[in-house]
């Protein structure tokens, strides 16, 4: 089974069309199957290039996909409670209000049929129930389309990251070679 790097020349033209947020991943690993001899100054420049750049990419990935995924939860919420509205068929309610910092209030809503929804960027449109369904249905289908593109995005800077790790258990492995064989030139002399 031959090292990684030895077969990596035939690998790097995929890499380079894959790789769209690591694009220095592909030249790293040039650099290193081009090179003839392995020094710890290459080790160390895959370890901070995995924790620099890769490792902190994936980390703002996973947050962003995580906000979304908050926001949907949200819409999916107000959909159901405006589906109970319309099931029930209330005109006039009492209900807590979140004032903000979870500071709530007793309301009185004297016509249910309006709703204020939030359509970004902090503005609020007043919808009909079947207005605001629409709209949320609208809106759900787009965040999931970014959390899908986040997910994506997500797997290969894994997959990424798993190619690094294993670069680098390669060179260690060339590097532990070089060093018997070292060992074995001064063990004849």
């Amino acid at each position: 089974n031959p090292p990684l790097l030895l077969s990596l020349p035939q690998h790097l033209p995929f890499l380079g069309t894959s790789l769209n947020r690591g694009r220095h991943l592909g030249r790293l690993i040039a650099m290193a199957a081009e090179a003839a001899t392995v020094d710890q100054e290459k080790v160390l420049k895959y370890e901070r290039f995995l924790d620099e750049k890769l490792k902190v990419q994936l980390e703002h990935v996973l947050e962003e996909r995580d906000k979304i995924y908050t926001e949907q939860s949200e819409y999916t919420k107000l959909q159901n409670k405006i589906e109970t509205l319309q099931a029930a068929k209330v005109k006039e309610m009492r209900a807590m209000v979140d004032l903000g910092s979870s500071f709530f209030c007793q309301a009185q809503v004297v016509d249910s049929s309006m709703i204020c929804v939030e359509v970004g960027f902090g503005f609020f449109v007043e919808f009909t129930h079947g207005e605001a369904l629409a709209f949320i249905d609208k809106k759900v289908a787009h965040l999931k389309s970014k959390s899908d593109k986040l997910t994506e995005e997500a797997a290969s800077i894994k997959a990424n990251i798993k190619l690094v790790l294993k670069t680098l258990h390669e060179l260690q492995f060339l590097q532990q070679q070089q060093q018997q064989q070292q060992r074995r030139k001064q063990g004849r002399q």
